[in-house]
C-alpha cells in the first residue's frame, strides 16, 4: 500500500512539475489557440501514426523479453512504453528512455538482465532504422534544405554501418569485459562479483535473443 501510494505521489509530481514548466512559458490562452486551429486531420495522423509507433515499439520488446520467458501482458507494456516515450522526450539526449528497465524491473517484476537486453537491442534497431529514412531524405528532401544529397547519402552508410558494427560487436565485447573482470583479484567479491553476474547474464539474454532469431522479425 505504501509503495503504490508513493508512485502514485510521484506521477503527480511529475504531471505538476510537467505542466509548471510548460505554463511558465506559454499561456493557457496559447493553448487552446493552437488546439482550436490546428490542422485536425493532419493531428489525427499525429496521434494514429504515434499510437502505432509505440504499438509496434511494445511488440519488439515483446519479442524479445518472449525470447527470455518473459511474457508481460500487452496491455501493462504498452502503458511502460507510453511512460518511457514520455521520459525519453522530457530528459536531453533521450536518456529519459532508460525509465523502460526500470519500470519492468519494479512494475513488472522482469529481472534487470532481460529488461535491459530488450532495451539495448531496441535501440540499437533504432538507430539501424535511421539510416533508410536519411537515405529517402536524400532522394526526395534534399534540395528542400539545402543539403547535397551526398552527404545525405554518406550520413546514411556511416550510421548504418556504425549501428551494425554495434550490433555484431556488443556481445563479443562483453566476452572480453567479462574476461578481464574475472582475472582481476576483486572479481570474487563486493561489487566486482556482482557486476560479474550482472554482465554475465546480459550476455546470455543477447545471445538467447540472436539465437532465438528475433532479429529479422
Amino acid at each position: 500500500m505504501k509503495r503504490k501510494t508513493l508512485y502514485v505521489g510521484l506521477s503527480l509530481l511529475v504531471t505538476i512539475g510537467v505542466f509548471s514548466f510548460i505554463f511558465t512559458h506559454v499561456s493557457l490562452r496559447e493553448v487552446l489557440d493552437l488546439i482550436l486551429n490546428c490542422n485536425r486531420f493532419a493531428l489525427g495522423i499525429f496521434i494514429v501514426l504515434s499510437l502505432l509507433m509505440s504499438l509496434l515499439r511494445m511488440w519488439r520488446y515483446r519479442l524479445v523479453l518472449n525470447t527470455s520467458g518473459y511474457h508481460p501482458s500487452s496491455t501493462a507494456l504498452y502503458l511502460v512504453v507510453l511512460v518511457r516515450n514520455l521520459f525519453s522526450d522530457l530528459l536531453p539526449a533521450r536518456i529519459g528512455s532508460l525509465v523502460y528497465i526500470y519500470i519492468t524491473t519494479i512494475r513488472l517484476g522482469i529481472p534487470f538482465a532481460p529488461a535491459t537486453s530488450s532495451f539495448t537491442l531496441s535501440l540499437l534497431f533504432d538507430i539501424i532504422a535511421i539510416a533508410p529514412m536519411i537515405l529517402v531524405a536524400s532522394l526526395f528532401c534534399a534540395a528542400d534544405i539545402g543539403i547535397p544529397p551526398w552527404i545525405l547519402t554518406a550520413g546514411a552508410a556511416v550510421i548504418g554501418a556504425i549501428s551494425l558494427a554495434a550490433l555484431m560487436a556488443i556481445t563479443p565485447t562483453l566476452r572480453t569485459t567479462i574476461r578481464l573482470i574475472t582475472a582481476s583479484r576483486r572479481s570474487q567479491q563486493g561489487f566486482g562479483k556482482k557486476l560479474l553476474a550482472a554482465l554475465s547474464s546480459f550476455q546470455i539474454e543477447l545471445e538467447r535473443a540472436r539465437e532465438a532469431g528475433v532479429y529479422w522479425r
